[in-house]
């Protein structure tokens, strides 16, 4: 029998999908968990599955199996040898797919079904220490990858297949040797510990060689030694968890100490016990916010919200397990949502889980109606506003928008435009849902006023960085306005200025403006060539060993950039940067 190290991560269970700490994965940059030396020394970890360059489908080995309009992975189970199965990945599509990759590996592991008849990893992985080792590769629509999977020498034969992190790529199923040291490695890598939640990790973070730090504080890490308990057992946890009762012998004694060793005692002696499946832990979470008789009293309010929430891309989201509720249950969360958000005006730790359920469109649509969405387009909390003014132009109610709009402040009016611009119904050709203003009603008006009397703004709202590729989707309601405000400031800005935090939201307008890339406004572009706006870089002197300070004259530097995209001169003596002698850059 091969040793039960499972951990029941692999399980699609209460998954966090947290942020891996540390841009590449190294956790002793990050915490006080090192990756042990039985994961950098083990094979399955070691080993890498490059997949190179892409073929043409045309050479696809007849022998290999694929489905016609998908992206299959088959293994070819006998051909293996010591350098591991080959596989096919397969784009039968006539769209060109993107995977994540470390060093062109794009993370398809070995997996064997354990005793519980569940898919466990077991394959271990090794991040790389450095950023640039992360990037996408593109498989092209009618091509296919050729490379190698891990296959163990040594171990248990069983059923084993290959599968992609998310699980949606699996190949077909072979059998392989599955070792209790690839296991073992497993349940300790980086891709286990970033399972954990990132909040709990920051919590339970100590380093062996560091006295305890005062942040958190002892009641923040008890409750998230109190959220261990509820998921999936994770050996990393275990380990710092462990780490962090010893360094309690260094904490002069007091009630947040004892409190914290009795949790931890609590989750240690409780690590083995089953934990309630996905559909009931959200369950008693959604119990003890709406405080019902039948909430379970060893779940506090706050870790509710947190056990219900996930660390994604784009902030904080309900865990995507939440969709096996129905919205109807929901339904008791939406008011204490309501009520910490319209407390908490910027993101707290309080107000992520409020945030992510009223930022959950099936879970609005399904149960907030119009006249609650106005409330929150027209209360004090920035965040309740552009929930409800996305909300309200997913619906299509844009006339309704525009007439509650002119009344709202400026700020709030950009947020408005910005959920009229981005509820299309279709992607566009760069993969985003924008609309424009329907010009048989008075909305062009409204995209006209803050385009016109808020151009700096606007442009920040609406800017997305895959307008840098020249594709700006946007009509001249957006650019005219921002071409008459950069002529004027071509003007008037020629003195050399500092700018300040200005300078980020200016700098947004400027790439904005430069992705239209139109012949016209290659006169603005030279005009800003000679404008002083700048703000002051700090750097380093080597030699006084005092901070030095770069004057970036930005305006011009885009201004220069945006004429030699055009295949425009510019003068090669243009000044962009300088030294400060400014006194208040001396400080």
């Amino acid at each position: 029998q091969l040793k039960d190290i499972t951990m029941k991560t692999n399980d699609l269970g209460w998954l966090y999908f947290a942020t891996v700490l540390g841009a590449c994965g190294q956790l002793s940059n990050s915490c006080g968990y090192e990756v042990p030396d039985k994961v950098r020394d083990n094979p399955s970890a070691m080993f890498r599955g490059s997949v190179g360059t892409p073929n043409p489908v045309v050479d696809l080995p007849e022998f290999v199996e694929d489905n016609e309009g998908q992206v299959t992975l088959w293994a070819d189970f006998a051909k293996a040898d010591e350098k591991g199965v080959p596989l096919y990945l397969v784009n039968q599509t006539n769209e060109d797919c993107s995977f994540a990759s470390q060093d062109h590996d794009i993370y398809m592991k070995l997996e064997f079904k354990n005793d519980a008849g569940k898919w466990q990893r077991a394959q271990a992985h090794l991040s790389s220490w450095c950023g640039n080792s992360y990037y996408n590769v593109a498989l092209p629509a009618r091509h296919f990858f050729e490379f190698r999977g891990y296959y163990p020498t040594e171990g248990q034969r069983v059923t084993v297949r290959y599968a992609s992190r998310n699980g949606d790529i699996q190949s077909n199923l072979g059998e392989a040797m599955v070792s209790d040291a690839d296991l073992e490695a497993v349940a300790l890598d980086s891709t286990t510990a970033a399972l954990i939640p990132r909040g709990i990790m920051q919590a339970i973070d100590c380093r062996p060689e560091q006295p305890l730090p005062d942040s958190p504080s002892l009641v923040l890490r008890k409750e998230a030694v109190g959220m261990l308990r509820w998921l999936p057992r994770n050996e990393t946890a275990i380990l710092m968890v462990e780490e962090l009762r010893r360094k309690l012998d260094e904490v002069a004694p007091g009630k947040d100490k004892e409190a914290l060793l009795h949790a931890i005692d609590q989750f240690l002696a409780e690590i083995d016990l089953e934990r309630p499946d996905d559909v009931t832990l959200m369950r008693k979470c959604i119990d003890r916010i709406a405080e019902k008789a039948s909430a379970d009293p060893k779940i506090s309010e706050s870790m509710a919200w947190s056990l219900l929430t996930a660390n994604g891309p784009n902030g904080p989201s309900l865990s995507p397990t939440a969709e096996l509720l129905e919205p109807g249950s929901w339904k008791d969360l939406i008011d204490p949502a309501v009520a910490i958000l319209s407390r908490d005006k910027a993101m707290t730790t309080e107000s992520a889980g409020p945030w992510a359920v009223l930022r959950s469109r099936w879970i609005i649509d399904a149960l907030v109606e119009d006249a609650d969405l106005e409330v929150w387009l027209l209360s004090s909390s920035p965040r309740l506003q552009d929930i409800g003014a996305s909300a309200l132009a997913r619906r299509s109610r844009f006339a309704r928008l525009i007439v509650l709009a002119w009344n709202l402040p400026a700020a709030q009016q950009v947020s408005v435009l910005k959920a009229l611009a981005y509820s299309g119904p279709e992607r566009d050709a760069s993969g985003i849902r924008v609309r424009q203003p329907d010009f048989g009603t008075s909305e062009p008006d409204f995209w006209k006023h803050c385009a016109t009397t808020m151009p700096v703004e606007t442009a920040n709202a609406l800017w997305q960085h895959s307008f840098r590729s020249g594709y700006n989707p946007f009509n001249r309601l957006i650019h005219d306005p921002l071409h008459d405000y950069f002529k004027a400031e071509a003007e008037r800005g020629k003195t050399a200025h500092d700018v300040g935090k200005d300078h980020y939201p200016l700098q947004t307008a400027l790439e904005m403006f430069a992705s239209w890339g139109l012949e016209e406004d290659d006169p603005v572009w030279r005009g800003l060539l000679e404008h002083g706006g700048y703000h002051l870089q700090e750097g380093w002197n080597t030699d006084s060993q005092k901070p030095s300070f770069t004057k970036v004259y930005f305006v011009r530097e885009a201004a220069k950039r945006a004429l030699i995209k055009r295949g425009q001169m510019v003068p090669e003596d243009l000044l962009t940067r300088e030294p400060s002698k400014d006194d208040a850059g001396q400080k």
